[in-house]
């Protein structure tokens, strides 16, 4: 096993493009990283820089103590999964596990003993002699983390490996990739554009913009404590709300509305004081005020539409405040599609926010029309609207 240590890694393509700036990232020994970012974020980049499938324009990159700059990838003691599981057709699942280890000259019983092992970690004992065209996709993905595995590398690369499975194997795979990481204890990088799946699987995140890190920390930290607009927006399903507004007096205004400022907030935002600031708040930071002890200030909204999944509710309503409109926020609409930058241009014209609410799908709230949410105000989020950045 071994650690990955990026240092000032950059990418520069010949036509100028820089996909990977100032890289510096240590990556412990026996720990699951994930790279998660929109298209063209520089994530698969430098995995494949790890991998050696990508030249190192600038910049240091170790595995364990050896800098592996100009080794070839098959020096490096690495094993990648694919998106496509690149399996070989023609040959049977034992076949396509054992071909690194028949590449490697090792011999035949010792082949057998190690594919048998890894069939056995992976459910596979009873497809051996199965051909890739005769199993399901799920099964086919475990074929090819076998190969990988098979050879005991001191690094795993994982390239959006789920992103050809259906929903339900999507969410079977994680806890299966999740546990055999766990079990083998082999340092892991894996790149997903789905935050779901890094908020379920990484001990820790490396959330990538345009080639440069974001904020790396674990799950949590990113959740609770997002270092800009753009990490605030992209990590959380569904996503932060974002409103702009005006501090004044110990409250945020949003629109006609007002929300005091909880305590810990009050020495931070004291610079800002007449100006506007971006003001997040949490889908389950919205509550219904019959669940709450005690008083806690209320946003006035227009409950437009809700969905039902239980155990959840969420509640969509039109609230009368000014929306965020920095790039950060029209770079992830635009990667989600066309039609979100639409909306979001829309609700500019008519001053106003499509908030969300998370709901037990027990509690009530109407379909339609005017409600009244309990904020928990300490903990709201605020972000410079110049810089993006969160203030703390």
């Amino acid at each position: 096993m071994a650690s990955v240590t990026f240092s000032d890694i950059q990418k520069t393509y010949p036509d100028g493009t820089r996909a990977v700036v100032d890289l510096n990232l240590e990556i412990n020994d026996g720990e699951f990283v994930v790279f998660v970012g929109p298209s063209g974020c520089g994530k698969t980049t430098s995995l494949r820089m790890v991998a050696g499938l990508e030249d190192i324009s600038d910049g240091e990159l170790r595995i364990g103590d050896t800098v592996v700059n100009d080794m070839a990838p098959q020096q490096r003691d690495i094993a990648m999964v694919f998106q496509n599981y690149a399996l070989y057709p023609h040959m049977s699942v034992f076949d396509n596990i054992a071909y690194p280890l028949e590449s490697q000259g090792m011999k035949k019983g010792d082949i057998k003993e190690r594919v048998a092992r890894t069939a056995e970690l992976l459910g596979l004992t009873e497809h051996l002699k199965r051909r890739p065209r005769n199993l399901s996709g799920g099964q086919r993905q475990r074929v090819a983390m076998g190969r990988a595995i098979v050879r005991q590398p001191q690094v795993f690369l994982m390239d959006e490996p789920l992103s050809n499975l259906d929903a339900k194997l999507r969410v079977q795979m994680r806890a299966e990739i999740t546990r055999l990481q766990e079990q083998l204890g082999v340092t892991t990088i894996f790149v997903t554009h789905d935050q779901v799946e890094a908020m379920t699987m990484g001990d820790r995140i490396v959330v990538m913009r345009k080639g440069v890190l974001q904020q790396q920390g674990p799950p949590e930290l990113l959740y609770d404590e997002p270092a800009n607009l753009f990490v605030a927006e992209f990590i959380g399903s569904p996503a932060m709300n974002l409103f702009r507004g005006g501090l004044d007096d110990g409250a945020v205004v949003l629109g006609g509305q007002r929300l005091p400022l909880p305590e810990r907030a009050l020495g931070s935002l004291a610079a800002y004081r007449g100006r506007e600031v971006a003001v997040g708040i949490r889908p389950e930071h919205l509550v219904d005020p019959a669940t709450v002890d005690g008083a806690l200030p209320r946003l006035a909204a227009e409950v437009r539409f809700t969905e039902t999944l239980p155990p959840e509710r969420l509640i969509y309503a039109s609230v009368e405040a000014p929306p965020v409109m920095t790039e950060d926020v029209l770079e992830i609409a635009k990667d989600v599609d066309a039609a979100a930058v639409e909306r979001l241009e829309e609700l500019e014209e008519k001053q106003s926010v499509l908030a969300c609410a998370r709901f037990d799908s027990s509690r009530g709230a109407p379909d339609r029309g005017r409600y009244e949410f309990a904020v928990v105000a300490d903990r709201l989020h605020f972000f410079d609207l110049d810089t993006g950045a969160a203030i703390r």
